[in-house]
């Protein structure tokens, strides 16, 4: 079908977003707990798109988006040969393995391995990139099932340059005050279509993998761009033509990324895949928890999927913010996860301590807005634990803190950085920094759970105990109430939880022009 201009009513949200003020009320973690469940591929597509409209940063040249990695010295790059790649023939199929083989064959990233994985359905999402850049080490047993949660990049291809996600500006002498830096993104059908597509994959990888951020290839035709994805959003590099020769940016940009260190490359250095016996005895003690509640109000059968073996195990390392102790930790397969790609992205695990392989905990990994007046959840009962009194009315938390990286920083987005003092960015207010935090905590129970009415005025009693406590002697509002986080200790009695939302009422925050995702 010949492409067109026009932009359909129903792809219109995709290219103007909400207004400030205008919250979004709905978006694909509606459509989704475990895997992509909208019925319609391209429903959920243009859903994606919309949901990140004002969370792209570009064109970037590429002398400055190869920055993102550091640069190789006293080696000469690999040069890649693309001539034999039909670009343009309007058959993406016939591009994947003469792409993949140019790549292979120039000794650019020797340790790494480029494989079709367009015909390959992820266990997990039944998603397939066209394209995947894996280790070389990878058990292809594995492979075949995990396939996004193994994937270091993805490439993902189209015949056309019309296709392009993004409309080209950079060279048609387009500026920050011109108007057709408006028209960054891309308004056909097609366009946004495979803006939400390359979402997707991102969204579904960087979960998988518990990622900081992640790197892309999109090819249009005998065009490419480079994008790195984070939490915050989408840098996305000019287009250019790597197909005449006339540059080696793609090899470039490879060679930098098999050279650099796995924290450079996205990976979060306090996580590793967790061992066969390890899951083993987080599989043992998720079955000996359950077995616990014989009686159907205590029964919460989507537990047992936190053991589900199509999804990897990991096992985490976690600093508590307060005592600096270190302790680790199995997960596998949230019970709650948010799949919009550019939110706090929260996700609630089951989790068995390295350590003390007897008792579950409760595991929840977000990423928090940096704003000022926002507390973290650490600093929140850090400050709450000074009043006793408050204490049997709080979840028991055992670790809490913001992750970190190898050099003792935080885990943060960068995507926000590179609006500030440049003049080649399509330019948008709604980015904010977040960093990743972790809670751990003992496991609670739903409010539904109540054996009896006393007890549900009993929990009701100490939620407005602890709001009023909160308030009055420390100034902080919780701001998150809702029957989810008003939830009953081991010992059946109310405790409210998550205070991620919390702020100092006194004291004065930017504000928001859309909704936090959770």
């Amino acid at each position: 079908m010949a492409e067109t201009n026009t932009t359909t009513k129903a792809s219109q949200s995709a290219i103007n977003g909400p207004g400030v003020g205008s919250p979004h009320k709905s978006n694909s973690t509606g459509y989704q707990q475990f895997g992509n469940n909208l019925p319609n591929v391209d429903d959920r597509r243009i859903e994606h798109a919309k949901e990140m409209v004002g969370h792209f940063v570009g064109e970037i040249a590429m002398k400055d988006f190869i920055k993102f990695l550091p640069q190789v010295d006293n080696v000469d790059t690999p040069v890649i040969d693309f001539s034999e790649v039909p670009a343009s023939e309007g058959n993406e199929n016939s591009m994947y393995e003469p792409f993949r083989t140019a790549v292979q064959e120039s000794g650019v990233c020797p340790s790494f391995d480029l494989l079709d994985t367009s015909s390959t359905k992820d266990s997990v999402t039944k998603i397939k990139p066209d394209v995947g850049i894996f280790a070389s080490d990878i058990d292809a047993s594995v492979l075949k099932s995990q396939t996004l949660s193994l994937m270091d990049i993805f490439v993902e291809i189209k015949p056309l340059k019309h296709q392009d996600a993004f409309h080209s500006t950079m060279n048609d002498g387009a500026t920050v005050e011109n108007e057709r830096i408006q028209s960054f993104l891309g308004t056909t059908d097609r366009s946004i279509k495979h803006r939400g597509q390359q979402i997707e994959y991102a969204s579904q990888i960087m979960a998988l993998q518990h990622r900081i951020h992640l790197f892309s290839v999109s090819i249009i035709g005998h065009y490419a761009r480079l994008v790195r994805w984070d939490r915050a959003g989408a840098c996305v590099s000019e287009r250019f033509d790597y197909h005449d020769g006339s540059n080696n940016w793609i090899g470039e940009f490879l060679f930098r990324y098999a050279n650099a260190t796995p924290e450079e490359r996205g990976f979060d250095p306090n996580v590793q895949r967790a061992t066969a016996k390890e899951v083993a005895a987080l599989a043992k003690a998720v079955d000996a928890h359950l077995g616990k509640f014989d009686y159907s109000p205590h029964q919460r059968p989507e537990l047992k999927k936190t053991t589900d073996p199509s999804y990897p195990a990991y096992k985490i390392r976690v600093k508590d913010q307060s005592s600096d102790k270190v302790s680790e930790y199995i997960i596998c397969r949230p019970f709650f996860e948010v799949s919009s790609l550019c939110s706090r992205a929260t996700r609630g695990y089951l989790a068995l301590p390295v350590r003390n392989r007897t008792k579950l905990v409760f595991f929840k990994d977000t990423w928090r807005t940096d704003i000022e007046g926002m507390l973290s959840e650490a600093e929140v009962y850090a400050i709450l634990r000074e009043n006793k009194e408050l204490l049997p009315l709080l979840p028991v938390v055992l670790a809490c803190g913001d992750a970190l990286l190898s050099d003792g920083q935080v885990q943060c987005t960068k995507t926000q950085d590179c609006v500030e003092g440049t003049q080649w960015v399509h330019h948008t207010a709604w980015l904010r920094k977040l960093i990743r935090h972790r809670v751990i905590q003992e496991l609670a129970f739903p409010l539904h759970m109540v054996r009896n009415s006393k007890q549900l005025l009993e929990a009701i009693r100490n939620i407005l105990k602890v709001i009023k406590l909160a308030y009055h002697e420390f100034g902080i509002l919780h701001r998150d109430i809702s029957i989810g986080n008003v939830m009953l200790n081991m010992g059946f009695a109310g405790i409210l939880n998550d205070w991620d939302h919390a702020i100092h009422a006194n004291v004065a925050r930017q504000g928001h022009p859309y909704r936090t995702v959770c």
